[in-house]
Formats: structure tokens, sequence, C-alpha cells
């Protein structure tokens, strides 16, 4: 197996899990979140079974390896009930239940084990998947219990077997400690990077309501701009259908057609991007330009919806477009 085939094969399995069940009809700020949603359950997943299995490899199977394949498998099953995930009461059930499976987890290992670590990106994940004042209610609940199955846990260090079982059937003690701590901490880091990601994009939202009117009066000031330039540029009726044409069959001289009537653009959006953009992203940019739905570009370019709407949120992140603004409305009046 080639190295590009396996990151080919990688590259498309992070992108299908990324936009699952994204509603195409939603706002890009909606379907952000829920790429976010999606990366993060997809993490947690994986970081939750491999130390599942690390503790199965180094030391046996036993109700620690056990408890984290559960939750493994917990987000794994997030997927099948995507419409229900943004739900308050769903996730009010599911932070409960995760609280209760570490108090368990914990009461097995005894506070030395360090398990009440997994507690911290527990509490952390709240505002991820909450929204104060909204979820009040919910997130003073979830917090209630998450703190006070921390200090139960923490100063009375209760076990579910005695403590002289526990000596003998737990002499790997320091090497559950060490893997505790170690994904506890990459969990912790994690849940930190999204969290950071969901309230960047909700001061977007919040700056893109406050300059809205603003907003559209600049959106306006650069389509009457744009129309000038095809005024300057002499753009007939004729040159418009011609490359419409082009776009609708795919020829490969679309984009150097575009280019010649739109000397500009391309130089624009290339000053803009972060990275080199492809030939795919040039003839992605120039379909939008010309106001193509992703249906109408998946068409004409004999691929699907969804792939189209992977391509625009790559784009996205390379040009550096900001959540707030739509893709389409920011590159028709580039």
């Amino acid at each position: 197996m080639s190295k590009g085939y396996f990151s080919k094969t990688v590259k498309g399995i992070y992108e299908k899990i990324s936009f699952w069940g994204i509603d195409h009809n939603a706002s890009e700020i909606e379907k952000d979140f829920t790429i976010l949603i999606n990366q993060y359950l997809a993490l947690l997943t994986l970081i939750f079974f491999s130390h599942g299995i690390a503790i199965y490899t180094f030391i046996a199977f036993t109700v620690d390896s056990l408890f984290l394949l559960s939750i493994s498998l917990l987000f794994a099953l997030s997927y099948a009930i995507k419409e229900y995930r943004k739900n308050k009461y769903v996730i009010l059930v599911t932070f409960i239940l995760l609280n209760f499976i570490i108090t368990y987890y914990s009461s097995f290992c005894g506070v030395e084990s360090c398990v009440f670590l997994f507690y911290f990106p527990l509490f952390l994940a709240i505002p991820f998947f909450l929204n104060y004042p909204r979820n009040k209610t919910e997130i003073f609940i979830i917090s209630i219990i998450i703190l006070g199955s921390l200090y139960l846990s923490a100063i009375y260090n209760f076990n579910l077997i005695p403590q002289s079982d526990l000596v003998v059937k737990y002499h790997y003690q320091n090497k559950l400690l060490i893997m505790n701590i170690t994904f506890s901490l990459l969990i912790f880091r994690i849940t930190y990077y999204f969290v950071g990601e969901k309230k960047r994009e909700d001061y977007m939202l919040v700056d893109f309501n406050v300059t809205k009117d603003q907003y559209i009066k600049d959106l306006q000031i650069k389509i009457e701009t744009l129309e000038e330039q095809h005024k300057k540029e002499k753009l007939s009726e004729a040159d418009i259908s011609e490359m419409i044409s082009l776009a609708q069959t795919n020829d490969s001289i679309f984009i150097e057609r575009f280019d010649l009537y739109f000397p500009s653009f391309f130089d624009t959006i290339r000053s803009v991007s972060k990275t080199t953009l492809t030939v795919s992203d040039l003839y992605l940019c120039a379909m939008l330009k010309l106001n193509f739905s992703n249906k109408q570009i998946a068409l004409y370019s004999n691929s699907t919806v969804k792939s189209v709407e992977s391509k625009k949120y790559r784009l996205r992140k390379k040009i550096e477009i900001p959540a707030d603004q739509d893709f389409t409305i920011w590159i028709t009046s580039v």
C-alpha cells in the first residue's frame, strides 16, 4: 500500500466523519459547529479506545480497560443519534452518565490511580455543548453533580472492593497512574482547543449580528463596484453565456476564459490564501463567482453535493474566510 493511497484514505475518512449529518440548508455557523462536534467526538472515541487497548496490552483486561472501551463505544454511538446530539436533555443525561462511569471507575481503582482527573475535561466540556445563559439550569445541574462527585471521590476515596484485595489485584497501580495522567491531560488539551474554537465562532456570530447593517452596506458597494467593472470590461450577455456554457460542460478552457473576463479575480484570491491554490480550487471559486449552487457545481463537475461542501470547507480554511461570512457572498464580492 503506497503512502499516497494511505494518506488519501485517511483524509477521506476524516472528511466523512467531519461532514456527517450536516444540514446543507443550515447556516455556515451551524455547519461549522456540526463539524466541530463530529471532530471532537471522533477524537474522544479514538483516545478512550486507545487508552483501553493500552491498558489491555500492557496490564490486563480489567475493569479499567472495560470502562474506557465502554466510553469510546458511547461516543461512537453518538453518530447514530445525530438528530439529538444538540438536544439539551440528551446532553444532560449523557454528562450524568459519563460522570457516573468515572465515579464507578474511580471507586474501583482508588484516588491513587488519578482516575479523578477525568472529571476536569468533563467539566471543561460543558461550555462546548451548552450555552449560558440559555442553558443555565442544565449547566448548574451538571456542574454540581461533577464537582460533588469529584470531591466525594477525592475526600473519601471509597472503594467497591476491600483495600487489601486492591493491593493484590491492582499491583499495576503505577502503570495505571501514568496512563491515566497522560490520557486525561490529552483529553483536557483537546477539549480546551474545541471549546476555544466554539467560543471563537460564537464571538464572530455576535460581532456579525452587531455589524450586520454595515456589512450589508459594504456588500452593496462591492456589488455596485463589480457591476461597474463588468461595464468597464464590456462583458456582454454572449460573453457571460459562453462562460456558463463552458462551466456546465466542465470544459478545460473554462478557467482560461474566466481569467480573461475577470483578470484580477484569481490574483486577489491567491493573495489572501495562506497556501497555494490548486486548479480545482480556482475552478470552485470561479463557479461560485458565477453564482452556481452546490447542486449545480456537483452536477457539472461529476461529483456529489457532500464532496462540494467538503471542498468549500477546505477552501474556506485556505483563504481564511471568517465563519460569520457566507462563502458564496464573499466570493461574489471579490
